[in-house]
């Protein structure tokens, strides 16, 4: 197999780049309070870790990224699971694709409680958590398009801070239903004017969105004598659908592996063994409200594993199909923030 590795001096720039921005460094004391959460977590093999506002659950997962505070001015060996800088690794792939004239946006999605700290950390103030903007302007300085996605979030907050249109899920580890329809149409904005994306629309059917519903849950964070005890959770959500061809009110689920679109979207796929009202906060609704905001469908490569390492592999896989890579123009990879440090960052090639 051979693997597309072809850019020395790249991969060395992303390294050297990250280690000499500045730290947006954040509160240590945040960063030391999410390690411990973390740790008695895990001691405890508890799925959630209940945070100082009793009506919050967070990842331990999540914490334990976010206890490692500014983590690309440290060194990875400490605080990487994969001991290596996810830089050289990321730079070379966004370049593997270029040379295909394939465009890549990579779209890492803040843990919860670097968007309310406070609910996790009693006193936390809004920049509590470490900003990870030098690292992503590192990436940027080496050819890779990020979307940092983290002040969309924060609006969103300020809008809503606490009702069924927030950005996170209180109970659940996922973003909420809301936040995947705001990213959509954001990352949507940035290529809908593009020739290939215009052309690419004015094929399609289009599609229909959903008037807003709200719907309660228990997340996943909870155990089930949790879920007994504790109110269900509410949220907004709209469900995106594809206008029939034969007549416009008619409705289809979205077709969400179409080989011959232009935009791939790679990404981990979250609770999709769950129910239908449960399941809006996996990447599928992103992809929805993506191919629903672009005006034609998209192609989701997704799995449940890790949204670095799995993710890629997937893709390859399906790439490695003949003739897969010449309609693309576009892949979006989104994956939790967490998989910079507690991910596995593997060279994968783009195809055979």
């Amino acid at each position: 197999m051979r693997q597309i590795l072809s850019l020395p001096i790249a991969l060395i720039a992303a390294s050297a780049a990250a280690a000499v921005l500045p730290a947006a460094r954040g509160d240590d004391s945040f960063a030391a309070a999410a390690g411990k959460a973390a740790q008695d977590a895990y001691g405890a093999q508890q799925f959630g870790w209940r945070g100082a506002d009793q009506a919050w659950w967070f990842l331990p997962a999540e914490l334990e990224h976010l206890g490692t505070g500014a983590f690309w001015t440290k060194d990875w060996a400490e605080v990487s699971e994969a001991k290596a800088d996810p830089a050289p690794i990321i730079a070379d792939y966004a370049k593997a694709l270029k040379d295909l004239g394939i465009d890549l946006l990579v779209v890492p999605v803040p843990p919860k409680a670097a968007i309310y700290p406070e609910k996790f950390h009693a006193g936390a103030k809004e920049d509590a958590a470490a900003d990870p903007a030098p690292f992503y302007a590192a990436l940027e300085k080496v050819g890779v398009n990020v979307f940092d996605i983290a002040p969309l979030l924060r609006k969103m907050r300020a809008a809503d801070p606490d009702g069924p249109g927030r950005p996170y899920c209180r109970q659940d580890s996922h973003w909420s239903p809301a936040a995947c329809k705001a990213v959509a149409e954001a990352i949507a904005a940035k290529f809908a004017g593009e020739d290939w994306a215009k052309a690419e629309a004015a094929k399609a059917g289009g599609f229909l969105v959903d008037d807003l519903k709200e719907f309660a849950f228990h997340g996943d964070l909870l155990t089930d004598d949790e879920k007994a005890k504790e109110p269900k959770e509410s949220l907004h959500v709209w469900y995106a659908d594809m206008r029939s061809k034969a007549s416009a009110p008619v409705r289809q689920r979205p077709t969400r592996r179409n080989r011959r679109s232009s935009c791939s979207a790679t990404a981990t796929r979250w609770s999709s063994t769950k129910a239908r009202p449960v399941a809006c906060t996996r990447t599928e609704l992103l992809t929805d409200h993506l191919q629903a905001a672009l005006g034609f469908k998209v192609d989701l490569v997704a799995n449940k594993g890790s949204g670095a390492d799995t993710a890629r592999v997937s893709l390859y896989r399906r790439g490695s199909e003949p003739g897969y890579w010449e309609s693309k123009k576009l892949v979006v990879w989104c994956f939790s923030e967490r998989e910079f440090t507690r991910g596995k960052w593997r060279a994968v090639p783009v195809k055979r």
